[in-house]
C-alpha cells in the first residue's frame, strides 16, 4: 500500500467529516437517520454533511439538495439510496473528490439475478476507475472507537488492540459488543458485505502496519 492510499484509509476510519448520502427526513430503521443517530450518540465530533434534496434540515444540521453542493470533499460518504442510483452517487462523489465510501444499500449480487450482478460491476468498475475506497456494497461498513466512528452497535466498544474484519454485519456488530463485556476493545473494525471492490487483503494490508492493532480477526464467507 502506497503512501497516498494509506493516507486515505487513515481517513476513512477517522474522518474529519461524514457525507450521509440519501438520508430520509425521517427515522424508519436502518440507514442514514440510523447511523446519524450512533454518531450523535457516540460523540463523533466531526463534520457532518446530511444530503436529501427535499430537506433544508435533518437532525437539526443543515441538509444538501446533491453531492455537488456540499461545502468540502467529505472524508467519508455513507451512501444509503437505491441500488439502482448507487452507481450515479459513485460517480457524483468521484467528481467531488470524495474517494472513501461506504455503500449500506443492498440489491446487487448476493440477489444472484442479473441486473443486481450488473449494478455490482458498475461499483466495481466505477471504483476501479476512479480510485475509491469503496466498502460494499450490502455493509454495515467502518467503526474505530478511537475516532468516534461508531456507526453501530447497541452497546458502544472501548478502544483496544483487536481489529476485526467480517462479511456479515450483524456478526460484526456482536463482535463489537463481545470486545466491551470483556473489556478488550476494538482498534478497527469493518463489516464489508459483497467486497465489490476492497476487500478483506486489502484492509489486512493496512492493519498490518496499524499502531493501534495487535491482534485481527476475520469472518470469511467466500
Amino acid at each position: 500500500m502506497d503512501e497516498e492510499q494509506r493516507n486515505y484509509f487513515d481517513r476513512l476510519f477517522s474522518p474529519r467529516s461524514i457525507a450521509i448520502v440519501g438520508i430520509s427526513r425521517t427515522y424508519s430503521g436502518l440507514g442514514g437517520q440510523f447511523f446519524l443517530r450512533n454518531l450523535k450518540r457516540a460523540g463523533y465530533a466531526g463534520r457532518i454533511f446530511p444530503i436529501n434534496p427535499a430537506a433544508a434540515e435533518i437532525g437539526g444540521l443543515p441538509a444538501f439538495p446533491n453531492i455537488a453542493a456540499l461545502p468540502e470533499a467529505a472524508d467519508l460518504a455513507i451512501v444509503c439510496v437505491p441500488a439502482q442510483a448507487v452507481p450515479q452517487a459513485l460517480e457524483d462523489c468521484a467528481r467531488k473528490g470524495i474517494r472513501n465510501l461506504h455503500v449500506l444499500s443492498s440489491g446487487f449480487r448476493e440477489l444472484g439475478t442479473p441486473e443486481g450482478c450488473r449494478l455490482e460491476e458498475d461499483v466495481r468498475r466505477i471504483a476501479e476507475r476512479n480510485r475509491l475506497n469503496v466498502i460494499g456494497p450490502n455493509c454495515m461498513g467502518p467503526y474505530a472507537p478511537a475516532s468516534r466512528l461508531m456507526l453501530w452497535g447497541q452497546i458502544p466498544a472501548d478502544p483496544g488492540p483487536l481489529a476485526f474484519l467480517s462479511q456479515s454485519g450483524t456478526l460484526t456488530q456482536r463482535m463489537s459488543e463481545h470486545a466491551h463485556f470483556t473489556g478488550m476493545g476494538l482498534s478497527k473494525a469493518v463489516s464489508f458485505g459483497n467486497a465489490a471492490a476492497l476487500d478483506s487483503a486489502d484492509y489486512l494490508e493496512y492493519l498490518e502496519t496499524d499502531g493501534e492493532t495487535r491482534v485481527i480477526g476475520f469472518y470469511l464467507e467466500s
